[in-house]
């Protein structure tokens, strides 16, 4: 979709301009702090998601995949592929399902559940640790040497590259939240958007959807 990629090439622009007043020192040192925390999150994410069973979480996005589903459990299977395509499901979601998975529903609905349940369990290690790194950033002192006009073009290249890890991290792990919490497929087109489409792309490639 035209309009995502205009917003993500903004968010390009705006992390180059932002490394470049800042100097490659520490927007080098964010980026730093922002993929150790995408690694930690996904190493991590299990123990969140054992956490969560605890506390139902399971059983409600059960609850809320089955009434945003609008139809019995019992229906029938050969129709899940064209309802998944009626309900904006991102194709690429679906891409490490198991063929039994789309021949029955009971279990394509435990499926998506277990798909939500992992980007929500990766989303708040995210927020946890990227606050974690970033108060030990503050803490840490930077330096007050003068920024070199070689140091502020390397902080613009390595600004964009932030803001390309957030842009690929959010669309990733916000991809199955949009969809159960019934964002308009034709607004939120993930997969029309190419940058986007590799955000998806990583996910699924890393499996932490699964």
């Amino acid at each position: 979709m035209f309009w995502l990629d205009s917003a993500v090439i903004c968010l390009l622009i705006w992390g180059g301009a932002a490394g470049y007043i800042a100097g490659w020192n520490k927007v080098a040192r964010r980026l730093g702090a922002l993929l150790l925390t995408a690694v930690v999150a996904a190493v991590f994410k299990a123990d969140v998601r054992v956490a969560t069973q605890s506390l139902y979480v399971d059983e409600y996005v059960n609850m809320l995949i089955v009434s945003k589903l609008s139809m019995p459990v019992s229906a029938s299977g050969s129709l899940i592929p064209a309802m998944a395509a009626d309900l904006g499901i991102p194709k690429i979601l679906l891409s490490g399902s198991a063929l039994a998975v789309l021949n029955d529903l009971s279990l394509f609905i435990n499926f998506m559940a277990h798909v939500v349940v992992n980007a929500l369990s990766f989303v708040i290690l995210v927020v946890m640790w990227i606050s974690f790194f970033n108060l030990v950033l503050s803490i840490i002192p930077n330096g007050d040497s003068p920024i070199q006009p070689l140091g502020r073009w390397a902080g613009l290249i390595i600004g964009v590259l932030h803001h390309l890890v957030i842009v690929l991290i959010v669309a990733g792990a916000l991809a199955p939240l949009l969809w159960l919490f019934g964002l308009p497929a034709e607004l939120i087109n993930l997969e029309g958007s190419n940058i986007l489409r590799w955000s998806l792309q990583l996910f699924c490639n890393s499996r932490i959807w699964w």
